[in-house]
């Protein structure tokens, strides 16, 4: 095994199935973090156990000795941590990154197996790193966004998603949907002096009053996949393929009149919300976005929550995604 800088290696121990390695510090490469001194008396010692990375499908801990000193120079008392590991955890940082990387592929609870960590650990180290990360993405650059919620169980019930749709980027997490969901993202946009262009959404009333409250600017672009919800009939469909914008406003007034003069009840229905959100519909033949990237996270989702059936941190829970 190599050692540690400022470290030796005396001895390894196989205990009940785990490889322990024994370190002992260097005297010279003990210094106070006060005064930065190398001179001292030492006043005892105790031991950490650190986890580190496993040796296939073995735990591997280290036994470090941790010198309790005193300063000659300053007269403080300090204890020489190892710089492996942070400060009063029992695991290594090559451990925290293996466990990171590990999380991407695997459920928290394999990765705990794996690693011979518990699962509230692993959790943490998770969670930790997505902060980092996550916590706060830039919006620099970004000029089209869509706008979907996700229902993520009785808990955790719904969420708002912004999501860039040129780079597939998770924008924000709102809790819960509608107008108030959105607030926190535009006060990150405002700040960010990002211009937006374009934003696909569905036909939620409340998201589509705040987009035009906050970004009067932009185009509100009800999408293909969102709006064939609302179209019952094959022929409707023949829409998005017209070859250009004007042809295609053409084609749905003269569905809409069609639909109207039929005097059928279900789809008088259908032909009112489409008269009403023309514009908005049609604005798809301006940007050519769409829902799709937005449908691909949801499936994702969907996907995280099945391999942890279920999460109790909700925070964390937005964080992964």
């Amino acid at each position: 095994m190599a050692c540690a800088e400022g470290y030796e290696y005396p001895s390894t121990k196989y205990v009940e199935g785990r490889v322990e390695f024994h370190l002992g510090v260097k005297g010279e490469s003990i210094q106070c973090p006060h005064c930065q001194g190398h001179e001292y008396w030492r006043r005892g010692k105790r031991q950490r156990r650190i986890n580190t990375l496993p040796i296939g499908p073995k735990e591997v801990v280290l036994v470090v000795e941790v010198p309790k000193c005193e300063c000659r120079v300053c007269g403080k008392s300090f204890e020489h941590s190892p710089p492996f590991a942070p400060a009063n955890s029992h695991y290594s940082g090559a451990l925290t990154r293996f466990v990171c990387e590990l999380s991407r592929f695997m459920s928290l609870g394999d990765v705990a197996r794996w690693t011979h960590l518990g699962w509230d650990t692993v959790k943490n180290i998770v969670k930790s790193d997505l902060s980092r990360r996550y916590d706060s993405v830039p919006l620099t650059g970004v000029r089209r966004i869509g706008v979907d919620e996700n229902y993520l169980g009785k808990k955790a019930k719904y969420v708002t998603l912004v999501v860039d749709l040129e780079s597939g980027q998770v924008l924000w997490v709102g809790k819960g949907r509608g107008k108030e969901a959105l607030a926190g993202f535009w006060q990150r946009l405002w700040r960010s002096g990002t211009r937006i262009e374009a934003v696909a959404c569905d036909m939620s009333g409340a998201y589509w009053s705040a987009i035009n409250e906050h970004l009067p600017e932009a185009a509100l672009a009800y999408n293909e996949p969102l709006s064939k919800a609302y179209y019952l009939k094959e022929e409707l469909r023949q829409r998005w393929s017209q070859p250009g914008k004007d042809a295609a406003q053409k084609y749905l007034q003269d569905w809409i009149l069609k639909a109207c003069a039929t005097g059928i009840h279900p789809l008088k229905k259908l032909a009112n919300p489409l008269l009403t959100h023309a514009r908005q519909i049609l604005s798809y033949f301006d940007h050519s976005i769409n829902s799709g990237i937005m449908e691909g996270i949801n499936n994702k989702i969907g996907r995280l929550t099945r391999m942890a059936y279920g999460y109790r941190d909700v925070e964390f829970l937005h964080l992964r995604i």
